[in-house]
C-alpha cells in the first residue's frame, strides 16, 4: 500500500527530528511541573507509532488511520505524549476519510483540518 509506505517515512521522519531535539525540549519544560521529559515523552510516542507501522499490514486508509491513532495514544509517555497522540488522532482521522491524493499540500490542508479552531 503507497499510502502505508508514505506514512512509515512521514513517521520516521518526524521520531527522528524529536529525537534529535530531545534535549532541547527537555530544557525548555518548565509547566505545569519542571520535570525536563517533555522532548523524552514525545519522542518515544512518536517511536510507538513508527513501530506500529513497521508492523502495520493495513489494507487501506480507514484501517491505517486506526492503527496509528492506536498506537499513538498507547505508546504516550506523559501529558506532552498525551497531547502529540490526540494530534497525530486528528491528522489520521482526517486522512483516513480522504480519497485520493496524497500529495504534501493535501497533507497540509490535512493538518490545518486536524487541529482545534484557535479560542477567540
Amino acid at each position: 500500500m503507497r499510502d502505508l509506505e508514505a506514512l512509515r517515512r512521514l513517521a520516521g521522519a518526524a521520531a527522528t527530528a524529536l529525537d534529535g531535539q530531545r534535549t532541547r525540549i527537555d530544557d525548555l519544560n518548565v509547566y505545569p511541573v519542571p520535570d525536563g521529559d517533555t522532548g523524552t515523552n514525545m519522542a518515544l510516542t512518536a517511536r510507538a507509532v513508527v513501530d506500529a507501522l513497521e508492523s502495520s499490514s493495513a489494507g487501506d486508509r480507514g484501517e491505517l488511520a486506526r492503527e496509528v491513532t492506536r498506537a499513538a495514544l498507547m505508546g504516550a509517555r506523559g501529558n506532552s505524549g498525551v497531547i502529540l497522540s490526540q494530534i497525530v488522532r486528528g491528522f489520521a482521522e482526517v486522512l483516513g476519510l480522504q480519497s485520493g491524493s496524497t500529495r504534501p499540500s493535501s497533507r497540509a490542508h490535512s493538518a490545518r483540518r486536524a487541529m482545534p479552531p484557535t479560542a477567540a
